[in-house]
C-alpha cells in the first residue's frame, strides 16, 4: 500500500483521509500528523485510517500527492481568458494561497518544499512535481531555448508569492493577483 506515485488513485474514503491530513499539515505542520489525529479530523476510525495508510510516511506521502492532484485539477479546469497573460494569471492563481483549498495546497507545497531538504522520499516526489510543472511551462511557452529559464522564473515567482502570502487574509487576494499579473508581465515582456 506504499504507493508514492503521483498517479495514485484515491478511493473516496482514502481521499477523505488524505484531505484530513492536508488540513492538519496546513494548520499545524507535519509533526502534528498521526493516525489518531487524522482519524479525529476525518471522522474515520483509526483502523480505517491505517487500512488506507499503514504508517505515518504513507499518510504524509498521500497528503502531498492528493494536494498536487487537487492543484492540477484546478489549474486544468481554468478556461482560456481574454489574452494570454490573463489566462496565465487565472491558471497560476490556483496555486496561490488566496483562500480555501488553494491556501491549504499552498501550505502543503511550502511545507513539503522545506521538508524535502531533509527527507529523501519527500525530495523525490517534490522534485518530480517541480520538474513536471516547469516542463509544462516550457511547453506552454513554445519549447524554445528561452523557455527553460523563464519556466524557472515562473516557478520562483509562484514560490515567492506563496511563501510571502501564506498567512495573509483572503481579503488580500486581489493584491496577490495583481502582484502575479505584474510579475508575469515583466517576465514575458523580456
Amino acid at each position: 500500500m506504499n504507493d508514492y506515485s503521483l498517479d495514485h488513485q484515491f478511493s473516496e474514503s482514502a481521499a477523505t483521509i488524505a484531505d484530513a491530513t492536508i488540513r492538519i499539515i496546513a494548520s499545524r505542520g507535519l509533526d502534528a500528523v498521526s493516525v489518531r489525529e487524522v482519524a479525529k479530523e476525518s471522522g474515520f476510525a483509526a483502523g480505517s485510517v491505517q487500512y488506507h495508510a499503514p504508517n505515518r510516511d504513507t499518510l504524509l506521502a498521500h497528503a502531498f500527492i492528493r494536494s498536487i492532484q487537487r492543484s492540477r485539477e484546478r489549474v486544468g479546469a481554468v478556461a482560456e481568458r481574454d489574452g494570454v497573460l490573463e489566462t496565465w494569471v487565472a491558471r497560476l492563481a490556483e496555486l496561490l494561497p488566496i483562500g480555501g483549498v488553494r491556501s491549504e495546497d499552498a501550505a502543503i507545497w511550502v511545507t513539503y518544499g522545506s521538508a524535502s531538504a531533509t527527507r529523501e522520499w519527500i525530495a523525490q516526489l517534490y522534485t518530480e512535481v517541480l520538474e513536471d510543472f516547469q516542463n509544462g511551462v516550457v511547453a506552454a511557452l513554445g519549447g524554445d531555448e528561452q523557455s527553460r529559464p523563464k519556466a524557472r522564473l515562473v516557478t520562483a515567482l509562484i514560490n515567492g508569492l506563496t511563501l510571502d502570502n501564506l498567512r495573509v487574509p483572503e481579503s488580500e487576494a486581489e493584491r496577490i493577483l495583481a502582484d502575479l499579473r505584474e510579475g508575469l508581465r515583466l517576465l514575458f515582456s523580456s
